[in-house]
């Protein structure tokens, strides 16, 4: 006599468990390796805007003989400014001869002026790092730890909080998750 089961096809409550169980693993190995690389491009971006901050400040030193600046530059007074306006990168200022810009194209219009960034009401836009922070520009003045000056790019890294000591941005050091370039040793 033959007996006849009627076995229903797909999948057991186990089988459904133990797939879930193998993505879940699986998940857990690609998700870091992914997001590592994520947040190494991330820094890699930020280096390589600041270096073109960097090659735009000297191109600018080099065609006017003066450091570019948010406001005036005074290379007698130790300052830290976030690189927001700046728009001596985009448009002639007046009173420097020999501007031959504009040596900067990554920026903000704001009307018909451009800028390096805006930071307002938690809003960002323009040229700010990959985690939406503006750059800063930290100026060493002249007699600085007995020297010429300085003027070095930073980066807060994602948290946004600014963990270099000025020993540190001076030796061109980054510190926790903050990104560091030295831009000039003499102003």
């Amino acid at each position: 006599m033959l007996l006849r089961t009627n076995r229903q096809s797909g999948f057991s409550l186990i089988e459904l468990v133990a797939a879930v169980a193998i993505l879940l693993v699986l998940a857990g190995v690609v998700v870091p390796a992914i997001s590592g690389k994520v947040e190494k491009a991330r820094r890699v971006r930020a280096m390589t805007d600041m270096r073109h901050v960097a090659e735009a400040f000297n191109t600018y030193r080099a065609d006017t003989g003066t450091w570019p600046a948010n406001g005036t530059f005074d290379p007698t007074v130790t300052s830290s400014v976030d690189f927001l306006l700046f728009t001596c990168l985009y448009t002639a200022p007046t009173g420097i001869a020999n501007w031959n810009g504009p040596y900067m194209t990554d920026g903000y219009a704001n009307g018909t002026t451009m800028q390096a960034a805006y930071s307002s009401s938690g809003t960002t836009g323009g040229l700010v790092d990959p985690w939406g922070h503006p750059y800063v520009v930290h100026f060493f003045a002249r007699g600085y730890n007995s020297s010429q000056g300085a003027i070095v790019l930073a980066s807060k890294g994602p948290d946004g909080a600014a963990d270099a000591t000025a020993t540190q941005l001076w030796g061109g050091q980054s510190a926790d998750d903050d990104l560091v370039m030295m831009v000039t040793r003499k102003l």
